[in-house]
């Protein structure tokens, strides 16, 4: 059970883009008010206009977007793990930053940002989409419950055939030679390879799992990494450098996919050295982390009830996504790209 809080309940408003409105986040957490320690969240909710505190995970799904609220507490925390290492750098997203307090991030950025992990839920019951956040039966209390499954099969790996950055090929190309090279059958899914509609199938059933992440820099961890944990699968993990300030190195076994040789041989000795049972204890300790360290709405609840602020007074704050500070950028770029061309044929003909 997530531990009770007796202190005052603070109304957390979370504005996540690309999902429906009124999300249900029982799926995280033991009860079905969306209540986690001393907070009461409201996701994706257009008719919470006076929060306490207001977290906007990666952009507003609206253009212009306002609440009631004092704009000390309206946090930016970043969730997307495939944007180059400058993205947040930009010119349009520096303006778009300057409207918040504080921001959490694993990218740098112009704004004392505080290095944190990516904001992301785990997905074990989904394939992306709206299905992440919705009721499931497999939810915190199972996971919570969940001491051991009955493992029938060996590995597996689940990774895109998507190929828009270089490490999202290389993944994509370690698949195709893990998939045809390791000496134990492996099963390989993934959207546009073999699709599930919930990750479960693709985990729970083995003992190891190949878990790639987007990018191989340090605080890139994703909710790959949670559902190999979850589904209670060893995972073999290429992803964060520094994965093992988070998680104790016995329960996991970490891959360079700069050698597919070196890569392969140190898969096939963690099957042949039965690190599953031999670092189970270390597994289970992991799945708990998942759940009550790096659950999203834990990490949410914590940074509320450590910086709400009172001292302030509400005002409505007034919110623009980013497209608003790209297409200014964007046109301003076009204004005085259009003006240089002037002035230099106005000196050519001189």
């Amino acid at each position: 059970m997530l531990e009770k809080y007796n202190k005052i309940m603070l109304k957390v408003k979370v504005s996540i883009p690309g999902f429906k409105s009124q999300i249900n986040i029982s799926q995280f957490t033991d009860n079905d008010e969306n209540l986690v320690k001393g907070c009461k969240f409201f996701v994706n909710c257009s008719y919470m206009d006076k929060p306490d505190f207001w977290f906007i995970i990666e952009d507003l799904e609206s253009k212009i977007e306002s609440c009631f609220i004092n704009p000390k507490n309206v946090y930016f925390l970043t969730a997307e793990t495939i944007f180059n290492n400058d993205y947040w750098l930009k010119p349009s997203k520096n303006k778009f930053l300057n409207q918040f307090e504080k921001i959490y991030s694993n990218y740098e950025t112009n704004h004392n940002e505080i290095k944190s992990l990516p904001f992301l839920p785990w997905m074990i019951n989904a394939n992306h989409g709206d299905s992440i956040y919705s009721n499931h039966e497999r939810n915190y209390t199972f996971f919570k419950n969940l001491h051991n499954l009955d493992k029938k099969k060996t590995i597996s790996i689940i990774t895109s055939n998507k190929t828009m950055t270089s490490e999202q090929t290389l993944r994509y190309e370690f698949a195709k030679y893990i998939s045809k090279n390791l000496s134990h059958e492996i099963d390989w899914f993934g959207n546009g390879v073999n699709v599930l509609d919930q990750k479960w199938f693709g985990i729970a059933p083995y003992k190891y799992h190949i878990v790639l992440e987007n990018k191989f820099s340090e605080n890139i961890i994703s909710e790959k990494l949670y559902d190999s944990f979850l589904g209670l699968s060893f995972p073999i993990y290429a992803g964060a450098k520094n994965i093992y300030k988070y998680f104790d190195e016995n329960s996991l076994m970490t891959i360079n996919l700069e050698n597919f040789e070196e890569s392969k041989k140190i898969i096939e000795n963690t099957i042949k050295e039965n690190l599953y049972e031999k670092y189970y204890t270390k597994l289970l300790d992991s799945k708990l982390l998942v759940l009550d360290k790096f659950n999203i709405f834990i990490r949410l609840a914590d940074i509320a009830n450590e910086n709400f602020n009172q001292k302030n007074l509400p005002r409505k704050v007034i919110l623009k996504n980013k497209s608003i500070f790209d297409k200014k950028y964007e046109r301003n770029n076009l204004i005085k790209k259009s003006a240089y061309q002037k002035i230099k044929k106005v000196m050519g003909s001189s």
